[in-house]
């Protein structure tokens, strides 16, 4: 299924097909894809801060993740995050993200980011490389005709970056969520997309799926 613009929408119409697919997305991992010693719950992420402010901010509040945790101590090994137009909308907002991503990986812990928004004038290349600047000055440019970056990233000391660049219009590429620095779980972002959309009111597939005017 291609991606849609979801630009032409609201934010809470992207706030409810968010929920659905993370709602997708956490059994896709409980039902196989994790090892016998990790397990997948779905929660609110702990650095989101914003309270009040503009409706995209309001929903980036309420947005929820899916957290890997090992068995043993319960400790979190990776989180997957499908981002809110609120996460970037202002220079306050994508500053906090990258800088509390950026605090996640130097805490060991892994990421998988989904990125469905096009970048703005805050994010000209995208949240990885707002997220890697807080590591190092990097070059980063997004391939010409692919401005949305869904991204894997290994945590730790050194961390690593997996970007897949895509477009509205094209499949959703398969991701790895690494569980450690050797071994991650191919996410099946295509059909966990596909089974959440079929839960989109009518009106707005609809308008997601409409012809753009000449």
């Amino acid at each position: 299924m291609p991606i849609h613009d979801w630009t032409r929408v609201g934010a809470g119409i992207f706030h409810d097909f968010h929920h659905g697919w993370i709602a997708d997305l956490s059994p896709a991992l409980k039902r196989g894809l994790l090892p016998s010693d990790q397990y997948a719950l779905i929660t609110a992420p702990p650095h989101v801060q914003f309270q009040q402010g503009p409706e995209a901010e309001l929903y980036a509040a309420k947005v929820k993740t899916v957290v890997v945790h090992q068995v043993k101590h319960h400790r979190i090994v990776a989180i997957l995050e499908i981002l809110s137009p609120g996460n970037k909308n202002t220079p306050a907002c994508l500053r906090a993200r990258a800088e509390k991503t950026a605090d996640t990986l130097r805490g060991g812990i892994h990421l998988l980011i989904a990125d469905l928004h096009p970048p703005g004038p805050h994010d000209p290349q995208g949240i990885p490389k707002a997220v890697w600047d807080e590591f190092m000055d990097s070059d980063f440019v997004l391939p010409p005709g692919k401005p949305l970056s869904p991204a894997a990233y290994i945590g730790g000391p050194c961390p690593e970056a997996f970007v897949e660049p895509t477009a509205v219009g094209a499949a959703l590429p398969e991701m790895p969520l690494f569980l450690t620095p050797e071994v991650y779980v191919p996410l099946p972002l295509e059909a966990t997309y596909r089974s959440a959309w079929e839960a989109v009111p009518s009106y707005w597939r609809d308008v997601l799926t409409a012809p753009i005017p000449s």
